[in-house]
């Protein structure tokens, strides 16, 4: 029995409508690869030479290629259906990764982490026998949400018992990167030799967290079922392999494309790259290619770059040299200039609400006493020990400090404090270790002085009847009844 989830997993249109129309839809053709990449989780640029590459993923949020970068790959050996993403990882190099994998049942759960999200179309165009479409979202640990679509079949259109079972999926993380790959057989979805003959449907997309963000190949914002919106990849014998080696360069654009001929007659091709800064007018780039068999060639544009105010608005199309047939397209939004990290993530901001601070000033007893708690700190296992401050306001000179030493998730201490005068104070803790928050969790103390303080009032040794004394002699204690 497989347990049967529901949750509703979109891309949402951010655009206009006339924005989406002037957008080309992304399209790829290419040969087969003669040798498949090593699927083991490392992500080596020699493997995936037959695999058309692509740089940055368009942002749900911001309508343009994401601050957070992204590459990614896709090819086919005519057997299987390779893909590979390699995406950055947040500050402490740690994924968001709660789900398990389950080898009978949806993990559901596995769509609130970060996550590879794909929508594999093999039979898009056909009219008759398996029109299946296929979703699937896998995080770091392999748990996997998937489900099949029937265009041909509208009164039982979703499968959610459908199951990936012998595919290939492996991942590892290295110098701020992730790094996926990713290979399913033919058999597993349904396709055959015949579907190599038609255009293929592909969505592959990033799932981002802290703070949350669906990061895809296209530009539009549809739904992620929605089939006319699908990039398109073919597989054609005497096609080119069209890579992106990148979009920036040192301050400034550098839009490199390599493009290699792995078949054994010679290649007569067309690449045009357009960039449009802000509101300034297209630079446009044509180059005529005439690639030998087994060669490359490269194609790089460096357009001119305002500031960090404006996007660039960039189409890039290789063609055969007549324009008759197209071989790449993609056309995007982006920014040469990428938010800082720590407005790129949120996770300098979860962590430190992660780390629990409580503390008691008594101010007649000049005392600070503290307690806190790091269970819910991701990366509490890197906590090598902390700082405990008491300042005023602003200040940088602290009136007292201490060290804590944690004692499994929590510590506890006590700072000796000076006479404090009227203001506010702050109580600062400051983490140390490798990847834990670099900035202090801060809590704020208010000292006021109020006129009652100190006084005599309502202090007497008049004891009235019937009440009576007590009395102390030496440890004892009494009261005469």
């Amino acid at each position: 029995m497989r347990t049967i989830g529901l949750i509703a997993v979109a891309y949402v249109i951010l655009c206009s409508p006339r924005a989406v129309a002037e957008m080309a839809r992304p399209e790829v053709a290419l040969p087969l690869m003669a040798t498949p990449p090593t699927i083991d989780g490392v992500i080596d640029e020699a493997e995936w030479a037959g695999a058309t590459r692509n740089v940055g993923m368009y942002s749900r949020a911001l309508s343009r290629l994401g601050d957070r970068e992204a590459i990614f790959w896709a090819g086919s050996d005519g057997e299987q259906l390779y893909m590979a993403v390699k995406s950055e990882l947040p500050p402490g190099g740690e994924l968001l990764t709660r789900a398990v994998p389950d080898a009978d049942n949806d993990v559901t759960a596995t769509t609130r982490d970060d996550s590879i999200e794909l929508v594999v179309h093999p039979h898009l165009g056909a009219t008759e026998d398996d029109r299946r479409y296929f979703h699937i979202i896998v995080n770091e640990r392999g748990a996997i949400f998937d489900r099949w679509f029937d265009e041909g079949n509208p009164q039982n259109r979703i499968n959610r018992n459908w199951r990936l079972q012998n595919w290939t999926f492996a991942n590892s993380k290295a110098d701020g990167w992730w790094h996926v790959e990713i290979a399913i057989p033919f058999s597993e979805i349904g396709a055959t030799e015949a579907d190599l003959s038609h255009p293929w449907g592909l969505r592959i997309g990033r799932n981002f967290k802290r703070g949350h963000d669906q990061a895809c190949w296209e530009h539009m914002g549809a739904a992620y079922d929605d089939v006319p919106t699908m990039p398109r990849i073919s597989f054609e014998a005497d096609a080119p392999v069209v890579r992106v080696m990148s979009l920036r360069g040192e301050g400034k654009p550098h839009i490199e494309l390599d493009i290699a001929n792995p078949g054994a007659e010679d290649l007569a091709l067309t690449a045009f790259i357009s960039d449009t800064w802000h509101h300034n007018p297209p630079e446009e780039h044509t180059e005529g290619l005439a690639i030998p068999a087994r060669g490359a060639s490269a194609v790089v544009f460096e357009p001119r770059d305002g500031g960090p105010e404006g996007e660039h608005h960039t189409l890039i199309r290789v063609t055969s040299a007549d324009e008759l047939r197209t071989f790449y397209v993609r056309e995007f939004k982006w920014k040469l200039v990428r938010a800082p990290a720590d407005e790129r993530w949120t996770i300098t901001r979860e962590d430190k609400k992660a780390v629990t601070l409580q503390y008691s000033v008594y101010p007649y007893h000049d005392t600070l006493l503290a307690h806190v708690d790091i269970a819910a700190l991701a990366s509490k296992e890197r906590v090598t020990g902390a700082t405990l401050s008491f300042a005023p306001q602003g200040s940088d000179q602290a009136l007292a400090q201490g060290e804590l030493a944690f004692d499994g998730d929590s510590a506890e201490a006590r700072l000796d404090l000076p006479e404090l005068a009227e203001g506010t104070y702050e109580v600062r803790l400051l983490l140390r270790g490798e990847g834990v928050p670099a900035e202090p969790v801060v809590g704020e103390y208010v000292r006021k002085v109020f006129e009652w303080e100190h006084n005599d009032l309502g202090t007497s040794d008049i004891v009235i009847p019937p009440f009576t004394p007590i009395e102390v002699n030496g440890a004892t204690v009494s009261t005469v009844l």
